[in-house]
C-alpha cells in the first residue's frame, strides 16, 4: 500500500561515504570520510514489541523504521541523521512499483554526523521548499 505524502512528515538527513578517501594502499584505505548528501521528507517510527522482533531489532529503543521516496543519493553505506542522532542502515528495501524505500536503522554509537548538516542562513528561514524538496518560486 502506497503511503500518502502526509505520512512523510519528518526531516531526515542523508550522509554518504566519500568515495575519494584515498590512503597509501589505494581507494577507500584512507579511512571512512563522510559528507552531507541531502535532506528528505520521511516517515519515522520506533520498532516496538513483537513487530521489532519480526524486523530483527535487538534493541528496539535504538532502532527506527524509516520510509521515504527513493532517491539516488542513498545506498546501503549511507548514514541517517534524525533528531540530532546518527543511525547506521541495517536493511535497505526498495519497492519498485511505488518507488519507495524502507530502511531499518540502528543508532551508531560514537558517531556524530549532525555537524555535517548545513545550517540554514537567515534568508532561508520560512517555508521556501515544498514537501517534495523543490523550491517555491518567489515573485
Amino acid at each position: 500500500m502506497a503511503q500518502s505524502s502526509g505520512f512523510r512528515n519528518k526531516r531526515v538527513h542523508i550522509i554518504n561515504r566519500d568515495a575519494d578517501a584515498q590512503g597509501e594502499f589505494g581507494r577507500n584505505s584512507g579511512g571512512r570520510a563522510y559528507k552531507y548528501a541531502t535532506t528528505v521528507w520521511a516517515s519515522v517510527r520506533f520498532s516496538k514489541g513483537v513487530k521489532s522482533l519480526r524486523e530483527g531489532a535487538l534493541d528496539a529503543y535504538d532502532t527506527l523504521v524509516i520510509g521515504m521516496l527513493y532517491t539516488s543519493k542513498i545506498d546501503r553505506e549511507s548514514a541517517i541523521v534524525y533528531d540530532g542522532r546518527t543511525f547506521q542502515i541495517q536493511s535497505f528495501n526498495r519497492d519498485y512499483q511505488t518507488n519507495e524505500i524502507q530502511l531499518t536503522v540502528v543508532e551508531w554509537p560514537g558517531k556524530d554526523f549532525s555537524t555535517l548538516i548545513p545550517q540554514p542562513s537567515s534568508s532561508d528561514i520560512g517555508d521556501t521548499t515544498q514537501q517534495d524538496g523543490t523550491a517555491i518560486q518567489k515573485e
